[in-house]
């Protein structure tokens, strides 16, 4: 074993000496030394500086944020100084992310307080909640009365919550954590968020720091621009610190063009690892080979996707860390940073499309600091298997593609302006201000934004009952009135609405998740579908809830959902272009060499087997 240095230690207990002494403990007791990462991010917010922190998938980024955080929540409570106010507002885009949050904060906390218990110190309450669209009334006004320290939301939650009376209790934040904000960046729902940023720094009573959280990405200098916006004529200054342990990949590439051949292959991965993560193209295709593998006889395995109700979910997160589940197969709802526990083996069936994908896929197995992350693809059609070898390529080389940010939205920017004049930010000249300071509005001209406006306002006209409801007063004042309050409350957002079913069982009454309203439609009574790994008949619909009952043994449908398909990034298309060229150039010069028989193939199939991660079946 190497012995660390002198140096190394020295800093590790300046490092430890600077935290609270019951957090130091406990990281202490959990963790055998501070990450690099930690010791920058802890540096620079300690100085002020907002940061962006860039590491592979299972690198320690959330405790890197939270340690901050927490340390000033703890040194105040200590002091007997905490108010009630939130002091740190933490993004994420997933509901589910966002519950695994808190269950990891509770265990340093209660460490925490059990630590203060035998020393004989006082602290005050450190309260930590959720607020996303599952949030019950009675705990969204428990905020109002007793706000949480940390507050756990959405980007759409947090839209509400600004245009609302809760935007009181946000004024004290002395923290934003953007979570996954590779995941949010290039789309509109990124483009809120960045909007909504500015304008909760607007109504806080001092500028809160920001702290992002991404994987590996192309352009972490952009990200950190997105992440910080534009301020009058200069961007925002911060410190970008990259993950210092590089993260371990294993690829191989399988070729399973017929069902059965695929279920078996999947099959015989689950019984060679302990754990296994399955990832789909679809919800349907997870259920499909969820479905069929437990009729194969594989019962320790469930389906996760975001059509299952919260409660199931949940519940298979729980059994999978456990360790009580063999496998998991989901689309996308595992994808991002929820603590699964120990995954040996990630399997993706299909292309995963784009190489951050699949590294951040793959990377939920060997999740531990210095583990090697083992990844299995399994290409469906011949077009697959050449894309696949593309992103793999990619891949293995550590090359991200490129992505853009959306820009101008004006969709958004229209939800924005009538989210802050309900919020009280009614002066058309600070809605430019707000709007302008966020990345994708950067260039906005005022001219542009007061046209837009105006149209609004005289398109409000034309509709009986909305007359009068948003207006622009003296050229200068946006109004909205309580018409176009309940259109603003109910369709906020940029995720495109579908006309979604609840399942319920009928006895006892127990939500198990969600069907569209097109996959509905198709159904008769007594119709058996399959959902989050059980079979269900369907006994009546009742305006938007299916009752159902659970059955055993018959032949079941797979539902279909709504949903967007990626598409192919450019970088991907113009590496497959080249995998394309390399392929014809090498099978021209066997071709010109002459000579019969299947043996002159051979030292090519070797190559290509070699630079693409292949099988030998494949």
């Amino acid at each position: 074993m190497m012995k660390r240095s002198a140096v190394e230690g020295n800093l590790e207990g300046d490092f430890w000496n600077r935290l609270d002494p019951l957090l130091a403990r406990y990281f202490r007791e959990h963790f055998p030394s501070p990450t690099e990462s930690q010791r920058k991010a802890f540096q620079a917010l300690e100085k002020g500086r907002d940061v962006l922190v860039v590491s592979p998938t299972g690198s320690g980024k959330t405790f890197t944020a939270f340690m901050t955080v927490l340390d000033r929540l703890i040194k105040e409570a200590r002091e007997g100084k905490l108010q009630p106010k939130t002091y740190c507002v933490y993004v994420s885009p997933l509901k589910a992310l966002g519950n695994d949050i808190r269950k990891n904060l509770t265990e340093p906390l209660q460490s925490v307080y059990r630590y203060a218990e035998e020393e004989g110190t006082e602290l005050q309450e450190i309260r930590v909640s959720i607020r996303t669209g599952d949030t019950l009334l009675s705990e969204r006004q428990r905020h109002l009365r007793r706000p949480p320290h940390i507050l756990i939301t959405t980007p759409e939650s947090l839209v509400l919550m600004l245009s609302s009376s809760h935007r009181e209790y946000l004024k004290g934040v002395k923290y934003v954590i953007v979570d996954e904000l590779h995941s949010l960046m290039p789309n509109k729902r990124g483009t809120m968020l960045s909007v909504t940023l500015e304008w909760l720094e607007r109504i806080a009573e001092e500028r809160p720091l920001r702290i992002g959280l991404s994987a590996t990405i192309s352009r972490p200098r952009m990200a950190l621009r997105f992440l910080l916006g534009y301020s009058g004529s200069r961007w925002k200054f911060g410190e970008i610190i990259e993950g210092g342990i590089e993260k371990q990949y294993s690829f191989e590439v399988r070729y399973t063009p017929f069902w059965n051949d695929l279920l078996r292959e999947i099959g015989d991965v689950i019984n060679s690892h302990k754990v296994t993560i399955i990832f789909t193209g679809a919800r349907r295709e997870a259920e499909e080979i969820s479905y069929y593998l437990k009729g194969m006889g594989f019962t320790d395995l469930y389906p996760h996707h975001g059509s299952l109700s919260r409660e199931v979910r949940e519940e298979v997160e729980t059994l999978l860390k456990r360790g009580e589940l063999k496998a998991v197969v989901t689309s996308t709802s595992l994808e991002l940073g929820i603590d699964i526990g120990e995954v040996d083996v990630v399997v993706q069936v299909s292309s995963p499309v784009a190489p951050s994908t699949l590294l951040q896929r793959v990377g939920r197995a060997g999740h531990r600091l210095g583990g090697v992350s083992k990844g299995i693809i399994m290409a469906r059609t011949p077009h697959e298997l050449l894309e696949i070898s593309a992103i793999v390529e990619m891949a293995s080389r550590g090359e991200i593609e490129d992505f853009s940010i959306p820009e101008e939205p004006w969709d958004v920017a229209i939800q924005m302006i009538t989210g802050m004049a309900i919020g009280g930010i009614s002066e058309l000249k600070d809605i430019y201000n707000v709007l302008r300071s966020a990345y994708p509005f950067r260039r906005v001209k005022f001219s542009r934004l007061k046209a837009i406006v105006e149209d609004l306002a005289s398109l409000s006209t034309l509709s009986p009952s909305l007359i009068n409801r948003f207006e622009l007063t003296d050229g200068r004042r946006v109004t909205v009135k309580r018409g176009f309050h309940h259109i603003f409350y109910t369709n906020v957002g940029t995720i495109v609405p579908d006309i979604k079913y609840s399942v319920y069982t009928s006895s006892p009454s127990k939500k198990v998740g969600e069907l569209s309203g097109e996959f509905v439609e198709r159904l008769s009574r007594y119709d058996v579908f399959m959902l989050g790994g059980k079979t269900y008949q369907l006994l009546e619909t009742r305006g938007r809830r299916v009752i159902v009952r659970e059955v055993e043994g018959l032949l079941a449908l797979a539902p279909r959902w709504t949903g967007e398909v990626p598409s192919r990034p450019k970088d991907v298309a113009e590496t497959l272009s080249k995998v394309l060229i390399w392929l014809k150039k090498s099978i021209e010069e066997v071709l010109a060499k002459g000579g019969e028989g299947g043996e002159r193939w051979q030292p090519l199939l070797e190559k290509i087997r070699r630079r693409f991660y292949l099988t030998e079946e494949a």
